[in-house]
């Protein structure tokens, strides 16, 4: 799983960051490592994740995710 996918999974479950980063099993600073790209996912990480939560599968072929803020401004 890329950093893109992981982002794109995230945004498909409609979760921020903390949320994800709970549910993934990571403190918020190491989802933000991962997300962008600064940090590789480990697959143990992201097998754990998998065992636990099946129906989450990265979107297909995702494209890449604009977060915006508050007013619309990415």
């Amino acid at each position: 799983m890329t950093n893109h996918e992981l982002k794109a999974l995230r945004l498909s479950l409609q979760m921020n960051q903390k949320e994800f980063a709970d549910s993934f099993g990571v403190s918020l600073r190491t989802l933000q490592a991962y997300e962008s790209g600064l940090t590789p996912i480990p697959e143990s990480r992201i097998r754990a994740y998998q065992a636990e939560h099946p129906q989450s599968t990265p979107p297909s072929d995702p494209q890449p995710v604009v977060e915006r803020d508050r007013w619309g401004i990415g």
